[in-house]
């Protein structure tokens, strides 16, 4: 069973039994399980692997935790910093840049570039924090966070679902289950996801009291459903504000489909991306801004000459099927495996090495956390291979050929296809044959990177600010 295949019926599925109609004490619970659930299908039945790198339960991450908790009560305690115009909750995995301090990419650019009052939240990340931070002002959530996972512990904290409710939930999972051929319980992810609700729904509110932010922004909404809730509740507008490609199963509410928990307000990289999926919100609250990040890499590349490399663009997903293919090209006779580099993707940084021991066993160049920077990667480059990567449009964005190779979640990245701005290679021999064409892609860039992007969030924050009725003040920092 192929991926769209996968999709397809899991939408069938919902459209069957309408879960998005069960309810627990108000709460929509399918909306917070549905992409764990997806996700959790796709690996079972084979097309996904493992995501990205994950804490392990043990007792050295237990203490550490406790250290985290105990530390930042005090260091970076968001609920002793003072008010603020707009808070953003960022996204806690960072990238070290050249100047060695580790970069938000979606926000820094524009605390860089802006003249605004704000304050920045972080997670943590595999149990920390990377430092030092470009941020100049940021509190962690680690108190929020550990004091959850104690009072779920303790069962101060719990997900009770009435049984009409679970009955329903179960349901759902026999279908599933029945279908594809899985073993997934969603009332126990229903049951978590509620603990996890009732866990940090007060303290969400105590902390956005004490900073009364006219605006708030989050990177990646998922998850933050409860933050979102609490926002809602106290009438504070929320903008996500995008981070990579907006997958149908992550992003696409097709039809009847809704989310109570959606932001009210999506900041995109450019107008391509407003129409890729069916948002559950109005489509004149979808902004096309830009990504300050890439237009600042590509600016500094601008003067590079493009090269001979080919870069294979990896993802935990689909990691193990196209390193594979990445070292059986690299022995292809009519290829100089000198120049392929296989670029691993952040969350394959720490287990790259136990999960594809052939990479590790081969002369192949493998980049991983201390290597180059993917754009200078791109500048060295004249073609990537990639599957569903934002990094795709990146490359495009540097000029470079591209090609798709054939695995689950390709889907997403089909229009590249149709458009002729990539090609789609399903084996290693397939992909040295075509090579050895080196054709440029003719890409319009700005469709999918809109150009000016401070002034592009401007607008759409005084927009926001105009539409709501705020007294707020953000400027560019040459004062316009």
């Amino acid at each position: 069973m192929g991926y769209s295949e996968l999709y397809d019926r899991f939408l069938r599925i919902e459209s069957e039994l309408d879960p998005f109609s069960i309810t627990v004490d108000g709460v929509p619970v399918w909306e917070r399980v549905r992409l764990p659930v997806f996700r959790e299908i796709l690996q079972q039945t084979g097309e996904w692997g493992q995501e990205v790198q994950k804490v392990e339960k043990s007792i050295s991450n237990l203490l550490k935790g406790g250290y985290l908790l105990a530390r930042n009560a005090v260091y970076r305690n968001p609920y002793r910093a003072d008010s603020h115009d707009f808070l953003f909750w960022g996204f806690e995995r960072r990238k070290q840049l050249e100047e060695g301090h580790y970069w938000d990419l979606f926000c820094d650019p524009l605390y860089e570039r802006l003249d605004f009052d704000y304050l920045h939240l972080e997670e943590p990340h595999l149990n920390g924090h990377l430092r030092p931070v470009q941020t100049e002002r940021f509190r962690y959530l680690d108190r929020i966070e550990y004091m959850s996972t104690i009072k779920r512990s303790l069962g101060i904290a719990s997900g009770d679902i009435p049984k009409p409710q679970r009955t329903a939930l179960e349901a759902l999972s026999e279908r599933f289950n029945e279908e594809f051929d899985v073993s997934v319980d969603i009332s126990e992810r229903a049951s978590f996801r509620l603990a996890l609700r009732a866990s940090t729904r007060s303290s969400y509110r105590k902390l956005l009291e004490r900073i009364d932010p006219a605006m708030v922004f989050v990177v990646v909404s998922f998850q933050k459903e409860t933050f979102v809730e609490v926002c809602n509740e106290l009438d504070i507008p929320v903008v996500e504000l995008q981070h990579g490609i907006l997958a149908q199963y992550e992003y696409g509410f097709p039809g009847f489909r809704t989310k109570e928990t959606f932001p009210d307000y999506f900041f995109s990289f450019g107008e391509y991306w407003n129409d890729r999926v069916d948002l559950p919100i109005q489509d004149d609250k979808i902004r096309a801004i830009g990504y300050g990040h890439f237009d600042r890499q590509r600016e500094r590349f601008s003067n590079t000459t493009t090269g001979d490399d080919v870069v294979f663009i990896s993802q935990g997903n689909v990691g193990e099927k196209l390193s594979k293919a990445a070292l059986e090209l690299s022995r292809h006779p009519s290829i100089d495996d000198s120049n392929i580099v296989y670029k691993l993707h952040p969350g394959e940084y720490g287990r790259w090495q136990a999960d594809y021991p052939w990479l590790r066993e081969s002369d192949l160049r493998v980049v991983g956390k201390s290597g180059p920077d993917l754009y200078e990667l791109f500048a060295d480059a004249y073609a990537q291979v990639g599957v569903y990567s934002t990094a795709v449009y990146e490359g495009l964005g540097f000029g470079l050929t591209t090609y798709l190779y054939d695995l689950p979640g390709v889907e997403e990245l089909e229009d590249l296809v149709t458009t002729g701005y990539a090609q789609l290679v399903s084996s290693p021999e397939e992909l040295a044959t075509t090579l050895t064409e080196r054709q440029q892609p003719r890409v319009d860039s700005a469709a999918f990177f809109a150009p000016n992007p401070h002034r592009n969030f401007v607008e759409a924050v005084r927009d926001i600010q105009t539409a709501h009725d705020l007294d707020l003040d953000i400027t560019l920092s040459d004062g316009k």
